[in-house]
């Protein structure tokens, strides 16, 4: 029996799928890659659009050494590289910009500790411990000799409770944040020495886990 073969397609056909792939595409991806793409723009510039409303939310990423924010319309991102600001957590929490990032975390659990530092005196000696951030090599090295080393948690509260020598915290961003190696093994070695550790994802986790130790309802023994 002899071979029934499709009859083979005009090149025309397949020229006007090419063409409608291609219009779908103009009209529909690039205009999505368009609008998602990140636009770079310079520390001065991320300052005046946070003092002038235009800033929806950012996320402060110390380990790239970089900021990422969105406009008011949630639509466009834009990057802005780090710079040495030490009022940058509070400029941004006054002007009641919604922020993530493990800096302004840790400063919102510090506030939280200087108001109640009233009822629970013990929390003046919370303190942060300076290991995290994005360094040059000449700045790591010079750091690694004067006795920073990697890995130790963030915050430590030295004060003894139900056979715990102190309180150590890894703090983490809400969504996400990775814990290293060197981390887990700081974390390790500290509770087997008789200190309380504790991972926490955002500052009000950290804060629940302070007042359940100062509630004296973990146990080291």
């Amino acid at each position: 029996m002899n071979e029934v073969k499709s009859p083979k397609k005009p090149l025309m056909y397949y020229y006007t799928i090419v063409l409608i792939l291609l219009l779908v595409f103009n009209f529909v991806a690039m205009p999505w890659i368009s609008e998602h793409q990140i636009k770079e723009v310079d520390y001065n510039t991320f300052i005046n659009m946070v003092d002038n409303g235009e800033v929806s939310t950012v996320e402060i990423q110390q380990q790239n050494n970089r900021i990422l924010f969105q406009g008011n319309d949630n639509r466009k991102i834009y990057k802005t590289a780090m710079l040495p600001d030490n009022d940058l957590v509070s400029h941004l929490l006054d002007a009641n910009v919604s922020t993530t990032g493990e800096e302004i975390e840790q400063t919102c659990l510090f506030r939280w500790a200087a108001l109640e530092s009233g009822a629970h005196p013990e929390l003046a000696l919370l303190h942060a411990i300076p290991n995290g951030g994005k360094r040059s090599k000449s700045e790591a090295a010079r750091m690694k000799a004067a006795g920073v080393k990697p890995g130790v948690p963030d915050m430590f509260l030295p004060v003894a409770r139900e056979g715990c020598h102190g309180l150590y915290i890894e703090l983490k961003r809400r969504d996400g944040g990775r814990v290293s190696t060197e981390q887990t093994a700081w974390m390790d070695a500290l509770a087997r020495q008789g200190y309380k550790t504790a991972l926490c994802h955002g500052w009000d986790a950290a804060r629940e886990e302070i007042q359940r130790y100062l509630g004296g309802k973990w146990s080291c023994g």
